[in-house]
């Protein structure tokens, strides 16, 4: 399965640190660009389950008081 080619927009200077790093690591700047968007989607989406966790215990909390006051 090939990947298909997308279109980013980006800064010169960004491109250019990214294809550094893509020369120390032996890899192409799409690969490191990759690397960076798969863990930044990876925060977001445990930040966003964090959040929801805090909420039901939260929402648990509120419910076990208002029990206790009953």
């Amino acid at each position: 399965m090939d990947t298909p080619i997308r279109r980013l927009r980006m800064e010169d200077e960004l491109w250019n640190a990214a294809e550094r790093v893509a020369a120390d690591l032996d890899r192409t700047a799409s690969w490191v660009i990759r690397k960076a968007l798969e863990e930044y989607i990876e925060r977001h989406r445990a930040a966003k389950r964090e959040a929801k966790q805090t909420e039901r215990e939260l929402d648990t909390k509120t419910a076990t008081q208002r029990d206790r006051k009953r």
